[in-house]
């Protein structure tokens, strides 16, 4: 199943608020088909070299050869960690459509990246069972091999799924790994069924409650039973919310979020309107956020990330916004779903970003993303010079929006 097919799963299942953040969930910001910024070919049959990146099955491919690691584990980890952090960027501007000649460029770069970094995570695996990296290089394996896969190496995609089936029998696999895995085989079972959204529903709350039964210290299930709390069914919101506060396993953080739901406690974003909105943090560069002192600003919150190919095409919108408006009082907060450190530093540097980022570097869920409810990206808020929330969607109308705020 393709990314595609999961986001429209995604849909059926949550409704499209929901849907964007269950497709990241279950393959990972990597695992896309399609270079960033939902790039659509022109017409035309423009199809990949089969020799660069879908060779046909009858087509003979040599043999891999085995990636060759240091002798010392921690170069051979370093290593590693730069050759995941060097995926190949696009070539063309952000928000501006490429051509099928830049489009094949990156996805056959794309694909070489994808498979000799699989093969380098793979060769660290097997050399250094024990390190304390394993993990995290089975973890790279799997993210590049999902990704060389959408890109049409079925090779890759059959080395994935093996991959899996022996991390899911491996009695000292990493729990939420194995939780992910089942994730996505529960998605992929359901998408291929002709069901109504009731009966779907149905399947995956009673699928991530067996996941829970067999991983019930995995933090991670208890995140995906929380994020299926926040679509319109109020019944399953309530019924998986009491899961989560009576699990003596469920992060704390998450519980209190779930208690909320459970006493009827719940703000709607909706009803933040209006109001003023809080949000303190620490930035990325480490510079101290509190939206408290921008008072007497207006202030774009942008939800967003560097693997969100919507984010990335408006982002000349944004910087267009924040050059015109910036020296008038105009600000703007990044909120970053970015799981890669290194990757989001990259990226606010070459697109000089200047404004603070948020980035979540201790777990895999954004705070933000939990505390508001923001599960569709991108998501733009605007607070006016009070501080108040006054849109909730500022999206294709920055600009005007910014300047009426500004004039009040």
């Amino acid at each position: 199943m393709n990314m595609n097919t999961l986001v429209l799963s995604a849909r059926r299942l949550f409704g499209a608020g929901l849907a964007l953040i269950a497709a990241c969930l279950i393959t990972s910001p990597l695992a896309a088909d399609a270079p960033p910024g939902d790039v659509k070919l022109p017409p035309g049959d423009v199809k990949p070299p089969p020799s660069e990146v879908r060779p046909p099955a009858s087509e003979a491919k040599p043999p891999a050869k085995a990636a060759t690691l240091p002798d010392d584990p921690d170069k051979a980890w370093d290593n590693l960690e730069k050759a995941f952090q060097s995926r190949p960027a696009i070539t063309w501007t952000p928000g501006t459509q490429p051509t099928p000649e830049q489009v094949m460029t990156y996805r056959t770069a794309s694909a070489k990246w994808a498979g000799t970094t699989a093969d380098q995570a793979k060769a660290f695996r097997q050399q250094f069972p024990k390190h304390a990296k394993a993990t995290e290089a089975r973890s790279i394996q799997m993210q590049t091999l999902a990704f060389a896969g959408n890109l049409g190496d079925q090779e890759r995609r059959a080395e994935l799924t093996k991959l899996h089936d022996e991390l899911l029998a491996d009695p000292q696999g990493n729990p939420d790994q194995k939780v992910e895995v089942r994730f996505v085989r529960l998605q992929e079972s359901l998408g291929g069924q002709q069901q109504s959204r009731e009966a779907m529903l149905a399947a995956l709350e009673k699928g991530l409650l067996e996941i829970r039964a067999d991983y019930p210290k995995s933090a991670r299930i208890y995140s995906l039973l929380y994020m299926l709390t926040q679509g319109d069914n109020p019944d399953l919101a309530k019924r998986l919310a009491t899961v989560i506060v009576s699990s003596p396993d469920a992060p704390a953080d998450l519980k209190a979020r779930a208690k909320r739901i459970v006493d009827g406690t719940v703000i709607s974003n909706n009803d933040r309107v209006g109001k003023p909105l809080e949000i303190k943090f620490k930035a990325l560069d480490g510079r101290e956020v509190d939206l408290a002192k921008l008072r007497d600003k207006v202030v774009l919150v942008d939800f967003w990330a560097t693997w969100c190919g919507p984010c990335v095409a408006e982002l000349p919108n944004v910087k267009k916004a924040y050059t015109a408006f910036h020296d008038k009082g105009f600000d703007i907060i990044g909120i970053s779903y970015d799981q890669d450190k290194s990757a989001l530093e990259k990226f606010v540097k070459e697109q000089d970003m200047t404004w603070p980022q948020y980035f979540e570097s201790n777990r895999e869920e954004n705070w933000f993303a939990l505390e508001f409810g923001v599960n569709l990206i991108p998501t733009m808020w605007l607070v006016d010079k009070k501080g108040t929330l006054r849109y909730l969607d500022a999206r294709g109308q920055l600009e005007p929006l910014v300047e009426k705020l500004l004039a009040e």
